[in-house]
């Protein structure tokens, strides 16, 4: 079922893993992998009942707490996703592939319930878990800067654009970074790689073009923003932002 799904052929998979859970209702296995596939779908309350089930059968099936804390995450029920991440942590063998990122997703939910010191607890034992974890590094940079500490952002930033030098998203946030230490050009010089890498993405020229209008530089920071707006017309704040800077030009 699960190969199927891999292949797109999402109807098939369902069937073949319905046909798998009735013939097979006391074995976990099937439940979560029509859990796994369900999730895919966005069919995220279903998929936390398969869950449920297989959880039901085997208390202790960390792939399942896993899963289902993920699919929590996706309702915004962060505080149950927590304490499944947590618990598929303690089931878990050391070695799990996906330590690292039940880490991360544990990190997030916490940040989202308030608790900044637990989330960065959580990015940095992501990050131990899998050296090189570039959303890790974003994540506990983003944090970092959103609570002041934008030299400890900056060192987090520049892991991640060292592992991943081609990652867009992380040369944007280098380059805020920069901009809040003072070092504006090292910060335009970011933001202009990102939007080399990739011109057809509205964040490069969004960003470069926000720096810009703080900086005073508004006639340039028009054209960025509204090639940026351009890119993603939907965005009423990026919009805005652009009406203000041909006011301001």
């Amino acid at each position: 079922g699960e190969a199927l799904a891999s292949l797109g052929r999402n109807d098939e998979a369902l069937a073949a893993l319905d046909r798998a859970v009735r013939l097979r209702l006391d074995d976990p296995l099937p439940w979560l992998a029509r859990g796994r596939v369900r999730a895919s779908l966005g069919r995220h309350h279903d998929a936390i009942e398969d869950f449920d089930r297989a959880l039901d059968l085997d208390p202790r099936l960390y792939e399942a707490l896993f899963e289902r804390g993920r699919a929590q995450g996706d309702v915004a029920r962060f505080d149950r996703a927590v304490a499944d991440f947590t618990a598929a942590l303690a089931a878990a063998p050391p070695g799990w592939p996906q330590r690292a990122d039940a880490f991360l997703l544990r990190g997030a939910a916490r940040e989202v319930l308030g608790d900044e010191s637990g989330a960065l607890a959580d990015y940095t034992a992501a990050i131990n878990a899998r050296p090189g974890f570039v959303r890790a590094f974003l994540l506990r940079g983003d944090l970092h800067s959103r609570q002041g500490r934008h030299a400890d952002a900056l060192a987090d930033r520049n892991r991640a654009v060292e592992a991943e030098p081609a990652n867009v998203a992380a040369l944007v946030a280098r380059g805020g970074s920069l901009h809040a230490l003072g070092m504006h050009e090292l910060g335009l010089k970011d933001r202009t790689a990102a939007i080399e890498l990739d011109p057809r993405n509205p964040l490069g020229w969004h960003a470069r073009g926000a720096a810009l209008f703080l900086l005073g530089r508004f006639e340039e920071a028009v054209k960025d923003l509204e090639q940026a707006v351009e890119l993603s017309p939907e965005d009423s704040d990026l919009r805005a932002l652009a009406e203000r800077a041909r006011m301001a030009a």
